[in-house]
């Protein structure tokens, strides 16, 4: 691949508005905008999947099917979504209108999926089926829109290599508020309104509201924020996809990422039946293993934060990936008799080390994506993020479908007892319920430390690629 003249990178970046340093008014206007998309993608991914089998009757293996169906689609749409916004121009910018449009889609899908009406019941497995389909089109459309676009802005913001680790930390403090949300206060609304089908409803309808005020909060609150100009020269989508793996820091990044979310999709979908198939316990538990986590994430963020400044952030992601891979597995350990002080204390340990891979990762994007422009001199973070959304929607359709054939080969079907509560879980399905909150995913997390392994970008090279560009930041 030829490298851009040393020109046309300085202009580029030398363009107006190029500051590095950012505002707290910028970076928390940017960063309330993932409250967003993460409260309901960790309502969808905890409580869908067990909507499906326990409340509307549909088997694991089918429900665990539709959900991977949906997102092989949506890993389609993304990278068409990131060219797209690099290429549109518009008062509001490359990346607003689009964010603008995804909030309202978004919310509006996540409220479908849990409103099912009676008549649509009444149709049978197949009509269920449809309007399943719909409503995960509808959202997942809907996140790929604001999504895409909003994780393609970090890299036009600034290009500092530690004010990128300032702002997603920034990001990470309100995922981990997203997860008390989605995680703790969602369980105990279902449970407030009675745990029945309207009661998953109303909980999606409050979630919905919070989300969309997020996000239109963080489309208004930056539209003074620094962007780059598109470049002039366009390349077919195939080819900015192709050029973009060839990027090879980037390339681990991502494949890393799908391994360290295929985890997480596996561990979130079985939480639901683990709580209450395997420790017998109320959908509470759920929000109390959600509140630990969140504050594990958060009272460890500083830590992180302050580590990133004295060692190498994809170091730091492979130890996070080694500890989280460690604690995962020990969720081996828990049954119905071991206290509440060691599950929480699992749940906290959990928060710690997800929270400093989330940075981690999050904190390496916008570097992969400088380093692509300091090699071609082409601007298309838009591109990029797209291609690291179709990779995390990959391994967040990879769990659901993992789990819905463990629970289904377990024989599984969701039953009731005759008194209305849930049926003991055979030794089969605790099996399977056991490898979908530990086994899976400690391997996943495993691998990922190896993907990342020989990863090699540091703020080192990228200044030195700059400077023998003529530039310096």
């Amino acid at each position: 691949m030829s490298s851009a003249s040393p020109v046309a990178v300085a202009a580029a970046i030398a363009a107006p508005g190029s500051a590095s340093v950012l505002s707290w008014r910028t970076i928390l206007g940017w960063s309330v905008g993932t409250i967003g998309p993460v409260t309901l993608l960790y309502v969808v991914n905890y409580s869908f999947m067990f909507f499906m089998t326990d409340l509307l009757g549909v088997t694991a293996a089918l429900a665990g099917s539709l959900i991977f169906a949906v997102r092989i689609y949506d890993i389609f749409a993304d990278p068409t979504m990131g060219m797209v916004s690099d290429r549109t121009v518009s008062r509001m910018g490359r990346r607003r209108p689009w964010m603008l449009a995804g909030g309202f889609l978004s919310s509006a899908g996540c409220v479908g999926l849990f409103t099912v009406p009676a008549a649509v019941t009444a149709g049978g497995i197949v009509v269920v089926s449809a309007w399943t389909l719909g409503a995960l089109i509808l959202y997942f459309t809907g996140y790929t829109m604001f999504n895409v676009p909003y994780m393609a802005m970090p890299a036009e913001m600034t290009e500092d290599y530690h004010q990128r680790t300032r702002l997603m930390g920034a990001r990470v403090l309100f995922v981990a508020l997203a997860g008390l949300l989605g995680v703790s206060v969602g369980p105990l609304l279902i449970e407030y309104f009675g745990k029945n089908r309207a009661a998953y409803s109303w909980t999606a309808i409050l979630m919905a509201v919070v989300s969309l005020a997020a996000m239109i909060l963080c489309v208004s609150a930056t539209a003074g924020a620094r962007a780059t100009q598109r470049t002039v020269m366009r390349l077919p989508l195939g080819k900015q996809l192709s050029l973009a793996f060839t990027n090879k820091p980037f390339a681990k990044l991502i494949l890393a990422k799908f391994l360290l979310l295929l985890a997480m999709s596996s561990t979130t979908t079985s939480m639901f039946y683990f709580a209450t198939h395997v420790l017998h316990r109320e959908l509470s538990t759920v929000s109390e293993f959600g509140l630990l986590q969140t504050i594990g994430m958060l009272s460890s963020l500083p830590l992180w934060l302050s580590l990133a400044k004295r060692f190498s952030k994809h170091h730091l992601f492979m130890t996070c990936c080694a500890a989280n891979a460690l604690v995962l597995l020990s969720w081996m350990l828990a049954g119905p008799a071991e206290s509440i002080f060691l599950l929480l204390l699992r749940s906290f340990v959990i928060g710690c080390c997800s929270g400093g891979a989330l940075l981690m990762g999050q904190a390496l994007l916008p570097d992969t994506m400088e380093y692509d422009f300091l090699r071609s001199g082409l601007r298309r973070e838009g591109a990029y993020s797209g291609a690291y959304s179709m990779v995390e929607k990959a391994g967040f359709a990879v769990g659901p479908l993992i789990i819905g054939v463990l629970l289904s080969a377990a024989g599984y079907t969701g039953a009731k007892t005759a008194a209305g509560g849930i049926a003991p879980a055979t030794g089969s399905t605790s099996l399977a319920v056991y490898m979908g909150i530990a086994i899976v995913p400690a391997i996943a997390s495993g691998l990922a430390l190896l993907a990342l392994w020989g990863y090699g970008l540091t703020e080192r090279m990228l200044k030195e690629m700059a400077v023998a560009a003529r530039v310096v930041p």
